[in-house]
């Protein structure tokens, strides 16, 4: 066969590996969603590594400073060493910093995983080939280049996975508590889910919209408010007339003002406790938010 297969990770085509179909099995579903490929072990751990070494979140830890790091294998590094560019001088104040410790933190769903260098020596684009045989310096300026055995530690490993169904949703989390008691490693399901940059967007756009709601509903109330004072002079008129101070009228619109407040409020509290009244039978009472109302009331 001509065609030739690629792993798709996070919506992009990863064309680095590419895997050649030697068979077709068919079957009866018009799905595509139930087509499967078989590949063998050692292309599923090769799978294995690649998904962690994408998914993982690597930071650095120089000098009692955290930062992102680009971690690189190369094989002219000794192994438990790290040659890091000659511009990290300036995390040092611009002294040397060879043989100084840095530490490599490697997080994903999965696992945690630490790996302690020192470094040897530092590259400049003067001395890039000689140290790694590179050539194009503004290219690979940044990167942390590690021994591939140590480059591999972080990212070649085993995934024991085993799925628990929780029969009630509300015990989700007590349930997850339990199971890290007992030494395992537990996740939910919605803790495994991949953040897009458009639901980033969405809830930047979500903020602003609340923030020009709470702007607008300020200025709607304090125009209403100033009507509604305004349409009380004759009344504050007649208690001025009948001795009150400012104080005294003060105080009286403060009264009426939380009377109000109070009396509306009670009134949404009584219209949702008869709301869940009526629905508490259902399968899911808690989508009427009656879980939250029955606790404050």
């Amino acid at each position: 066969m001509k065609d030739d297969l690629y792993i798709n990770f996070n919506g992009e085509s990863d064309t680095t590996n590419k895997f050649k179909i030697v068979g077709i099995k068919y079957n009866d579903s018009n799905f595509a969603i139930n087509n499967k490929a078989y590949i063998s072990e050692k292309v599923l751990d090769n799978l294995e590594f690649r998904i962690n070494e994408q998914f993982s979140t690597t930071k650095m830890l120089f000098l009692d400073k955290y930062n992102y790091a680009w971690i690189v294998p190369n094989e002219k590094v000794p192994q438990g060493k790290a040659y890091v560019s000659y511009d990290y001088i300036s995390y040092n104040n611009g002294y040397s910093i060879i043989n100084k410790p840095i530490e490599i933190y490697v997080e994903n769903i999965y696992y945690k995983e630490i790996l302690n260098l020192t470094i040897e020596k530092t590259y400049t684009k003067y001395n890039l080939k000689s140290l790694l045989g590179l050539t194009n310096y503004d290219e690979h300026n940044g990167k942390i280049f590690i021994n591939p055995k140590d480059y591999n530690s972080l990212y070649n490993k085993a995934s024991y996975q085993s799925s628990i169904f929780v029969k009630d949703e509300e015990k989700i989390e007590e349930t997850k508590q339990e199971l890290n008691k007992m030494g395992y490693y537990a996740i939910a399901i919605k803790d495994t889910l991949v953040e897009e940059g458009m639901k980033q967007v969405v809830q930047i756009m979500r903020t602003i919209v609340t923030i020009g709601l709470i702007i607008t509903l300020f200025f709607i109330s304090y125009f209403i408010i100033k009507i509604i004072l305004k349409s009380r002079n004759v009344y504050f008129s007649t208690i001025r007339m009948l001795g009150a101070n400012q104080k005294v009228a003060k105080h009286l619109l403060i009264i009426e003002l939380l009377t109000v407040a109070n009396v509306a409020y009670f009134l949404y509290v009584r219209f949702n406790i008869s709301k869940c009244s009526r629905n508490f039978k259902n399968t899911n009472p808690k989508q009427y938010g009656c879980y939250k109302i029955l606790e404050i009331t």
